[in-house]
């Protein structure tokens, strides 16, 4: 079986804390990372200003899209597949709060870890990152892997 890494090369990540570490470029480079996401504004502050979980909302064009002028919720609460969850103590992009919130809601967490020093990219970029979740999530899909599916 042939093993690929989608993760930057330790190298590389070294090179990028280097670089960041650099007095005033930490801020800097903190907010090219966090634009660099992928989150489009429009989704963050849909779910910020509804306080639900709900599809993209296409405006006037829910209707056509959903047939209803809402967009519908996500029923996560009826979801049944075994979910684990980490979460970063200081990330502001999912917050505690939000964590906190997720978790209440979400049908069958099998296991839920807090990183308390974590931010958001640590998942990421986290020099601890496979001790922290990898080498546990890589643990639990083995395990799985050993249950027959229906």
């Amino acid at each position: 079986m042939k093993h690929f890494c989608i993760m930057p090369t330790n190298g590389s990540r070294n090179s990028v804390i280097k670089f960041c570490s650099k007095g005033f470029l930490d801020k800097i480079c903190s907010k090219v990372l966090f634009m660099s996401g992928g989150i489009g504004e429009n989704n963050v502050n849909m779910v910020i200003r509804s306080k639900e979980l709900k599809l993209f909302d296409y405006g006037p064009k829910n209707l056509d899209t959903y047939n209803q002028t809402t967009p519908p919720l996500y029923k996560i609460q009826e979801m049944k597949v075994p979910t684990v969850v980490w979460s970063g103590g200081k990330d502001i992009m999912a917050s505690p709060k939000d964590t906190e919130f997720l978790l209440s809601v979400l049908g069958n967490v099998i296991y839920y870890k807090e990183i308390p020093h974590w931010m958001h990219y640590d998942f990421l970029f986290g020099l601890d990152a496979r001790q922290q979740v990898y080498d546990e999530l890589v643990t639990m899909i083995r395990q799985i892997d050993l249950i027959p599916m229906k």
